[in-house]
């Protein structure tokens, strides 16, 4: 008898678009729950924008590895890698800018970022679906 979840069992062996979506929400909610609440913490101790930059950089790493095993049913190598740290470079730039856009009109610094995630979500899953871990058919 397996310990995993009835729902994840039957996500995970679904194929396609669609449930490569629902494994990517599964793990856009963990890892930008992890990057939020790194924020934070560092947001204490120093400049929001550096408290972005590092807890972003430790969530890329663990984003990558969940990426690649459970959202896109491949496995860690070289050119997913790089594939991954482009797109994620691209959209850092993307949100580290709205991050100060939305500084600069006065949202608080513990809500900024709230809005970033949003906005940048949908460019990283297709980006990460229909170039980085694209299936050869």
């Amino acid at each position: 008898m397996s310990s995993r979840p009835a729902f994840l069992k039957q996500i995970r062996s679904n194929r396609g678009w669609s449930a490569s979506l629902m494994r990517y929400l599964l793990t856009a909610l963990f890892t930008t729950g992890l990057h939020y609440v790194l924020y934070l913490l560092l947001n204490l101790l120093m400049d929001a924008r550096l408290a972005y930059t590092i807890s972003y950089a430790v969530e890329l790493t663990v984003n990558y590895l969940i990426t690649s095993v459970f959202t896109f049913a491949s496995h860690p190598n070289p050119r997913n890698g790089a594939g991954f740290i482009v797109v994620r470079v691209l959209a850092y730039l993307i949100e580290i800018g709205l991050l100060s856009l939305f500084l600069r009109i006065g949202m608080s610094e513990e809500l900024a970022p709230l809005p970033v995630f949003l906005c940048v979500g949908l460019f990283n899953f297709l980006s990460l679906y229909k170039v980085v871990f694209r299936k050869k058919e």
